[in-house]
């Protein structure tokens, strides 16, 4: 087959492709047939060694299909974006809505044992404070006020070491629960 028919087969077998593709591969098999044809073959066995055009272009046609989105990954993809939001907007609802009063009580009842653990601890460190004018008003109470000193200043110190540990839970439950909320949008 000579070069201008070999090259009439390949183009009308390329219909229904972007005509700019057409002419790129066009172009290239010229090319083939210049370089062959500078190495002394003849016109007839370019085209042999090409192979037809028909496989050819079925071969460009088939590999410009592979490489274009369908569009049902693209609507797949556009639904899964829409449960993930859809899922995302019910979790905040629910979390604000059934989680704010439980969370905002515990936050409350941490807020008084802190409070009640450095006013223990001040009240202590108060009666520690006070005893020497209990010696000098020569008072019978010195060791009670020493007991209640170092009791009520422990009481105080363990309530606080207490309340460090709920928050440590607190924190490592919280981000559990944030963990699971992510992995239930990205499901």
């Amino acid at each position: 087959m000579k070069k201008i028919e070999y090259l009439n087969h390949l183009k009308t077998n390329l219909q229904g492709l972007p005509n700019e593709e057409i002419n790129d591969i066009l172009s290239d098999y010229e090319e083939h047939f210049q370089i062959g044809i500078s190495k002394g073959k003849t016109e007839e066995e370019i085209s042999h060694e090409l192979g037809d055009p028909k496989e050819i272009a079925a071969g460009y046609k088939l590999n410009l299909k592979s490489n274009q989105p369908s569009d049902e990954s693209t609507t797949t993809t556009t639904n899964d974006n829409t449960k993930r939001f859809l899922v995302a907007l019910l979790l905040i609802i629910v979390n604000v809505m059934v989680l704010s009063a439980p969370v905002m009580a515990l936050l409350g009842i941490l807020v008084g044992l802190f409070g009640m653990g450095i006013g223990f601890a001040f009240g202590g460190l108060g009666l520690l404070l006070r005893l020497p004018f209990v010696l000098i008003g020569n008072s019978p109470h010195i060791l009670t006020s020493l007991g209640l000193g170092f009791g009520l200043g422990a009481l105080g110190l363990l309530v606080l070491i207490l309340g460090a540990v709920i928050v440590k839970h607190l924190i490592i439950l919280i981000k559990k629960y944030v963990k699971w909320n992510i992995e239930l949008v990205n499901r």
